[in-house]
């Protein structure tokens, strides 16, 4: 909301001495900052309806590569950003999902990923059966979240930068929320850091090859 206001502001007050290309870069902040709000605002949404009434999912068997769909549509202006694999298509990666629930707690391991990896770093999304279950894999470039950490950043309201010069907003909910969402498949959210440097995430989704039931609550 301060993004959106102070751009705002900025071109109703500067307006005329403002070049067409610097107005153009405004707007386009706008538009970011309005995408995160929503994204943000959704995530506060389901997180307070699940404290009021837990978590249920209704799951049904779909390709991994449409819940991974469902979550790129919430990213439509970092095309070239985000690449996926051609393993997301194949027939043994069909998984038991609630799209809406399964793609939001992809959409969260994705903001971050985009959000703490440098503006050109690709941002990589593959999937792979294993033991009975489908892992939806999230790898990144970023700074990696430091050890003592890593223990704590699925604890709602924890984030990995507190610092007051951190240059990422959000309030350390989105992780907490997605492995919630996991777990009420009956499934989990995990974290690694890469080799080579970066982050990890997986978000274990049962196979659909697993016996599973319409309706999980947990």
């Amino acid at each position: 909301m301060t993004t959106i206001q102070g751009f705002a502001m900025l071109v109703a007050e500067q307006g005329e001495a403002l070049k067409p290309d610097e107005v153009r870069d405004l707007a386009e902040g706008v538009v970011r900052a309005n995408d995160r709000l929503k994204r943000l605002v959704g995530n506060l949404a389901a997180a307070a309806r699940m404290d009021r009434a837990g978590v249920e999912v209704a799951t049904r068997p779909m390709a991994a590569g449409d819940l991974v769909d469902r979550a790129l549509s919430e990213f439509p202006r970092f095309e070239g950003r985000i690449v996926t694999t051609g393993a997301l298509a194949e027939p043994e990666t069909r998984l038991w999902a609630d799209l809406e629930l399964g793609a939001r707690a992809l959409v969260v391991v994705l903001e971050n990923a985009l959000a703490f990896s440098p503006d050109t770093a690709i941002v990589e999304i593959s999937a792979r059966p294993l033991e009975g279950n489908v892992r939806v894999i999230v790898s990144d470039r970023g700074p990696g979240v430091p050890e003592e950490l890593r223990d704590r950043i699925f604890e709602a309201f924890t984030q990995t930068d507190g610092s007051v010069t951190r240059s990422h907003e959000g309030l350390g909910i989105g992780l907490f929320l997605a492995r919630r969402i996991m777990r009420a498949h009956a499934g989990e959210l995990t974290y690694a850091p890469r080799p080579d440097g970066g982050s990890s995430f997986e978000l274990s989704f049962p196979g659909f090859g697993v016996s599973g039931v319409d309706v999980l609550e947990v």
